[in-house]
């Protein structure tokens, strides 16, 4: 990344978790969110984005995972469907 651009998406990805944190689910105690493994998707940005009060606000009631660096989101996200549903049944 360059310059104004890479610090654009941080900023960009830290204001979407403030909305989702915020607006969307602004009474859950926990948000789980599931990422890939672009170097914006880290608790530091919301540091960078915000003051730290806002940031560590955020930051305890956002859960992240990434997906492998090395497999496809896709059969992650099917791995963990499959077993919630088996367990759900």
């Amino acid at each position: 990344m360059n310059g104004k651009s890479g610090f654009a998406t941080l900023i960009d990805w830290a204001n979407q978790i403030d909305e989702l944190l915020t607006v969307r689910f602004p009474h859950a105690k926990k948000v789980i969110s599931v990422l890939d493994n672009l170097n914006t998707h880290v608790i530091s940005s919301l540091y960078e984005a915000f003051l730290p009060e806002k940031a560590r606000m955020l930051a305890k009631r956002l859960e992240m995972y990434h997906t492998p660096k090395h497999g496809s989101w896709l059969d992650i996200a099917g791995i963990e469907i499959n077993s919630m549903t088996t367990q759900c049944l």
